[in-house]
């Protein structure tokens, strides 16, 4: 895969990102960071992070892949754990967390 291909993919990514997920989540309360999602709903805080394959794309073949983490906690966990409460909690330090694949029945993507 060429160099050019790679950026492409790169563009392809952000692009359905920032127009495709975002739009949709922001509309939903959800506020943005990156590849990061968060919402606070009554004493939950909603965490959606949207991660590339392991490299990004297939080497082999003109494709990439994501998915999509889902991460649910709250503030006296946070106090417990960290001893302090995120205004923006990432997926990453959920106690409970699934992927959307997982959710779907269809694995890990």
């Amino acid at each position: 895969m060429t160099e050019e291909e790679k950026i492409n993919i790169k563009e392809q990514f952000n692009y359905i990102v920032k127009n495709g997920i975002a739009p949709i989540l922001k509309s939903a309360g959800f506020r943005k960071k990156g590849n990061n999602f968060h919402a606070h709903a009554g004493e939950l805080d909603w965490c959606i992070n949207i991660q590339k394959d392991g490299w990004g794309f297939d080497r082999y073949f003109n494709q990439w892949g994501f998915t999509i983490n889902i991460g649910v906690t709250w503030s006296d966990y946070a106090i417990c754990l960290f001893n302090k409460v995120s205004d923006f909690p990432l997926e990453g330090y959920c106690p409970i967390r699934a992927r959307i694949g997982t959710i779907m029945g269809k694995g890990d993507y």
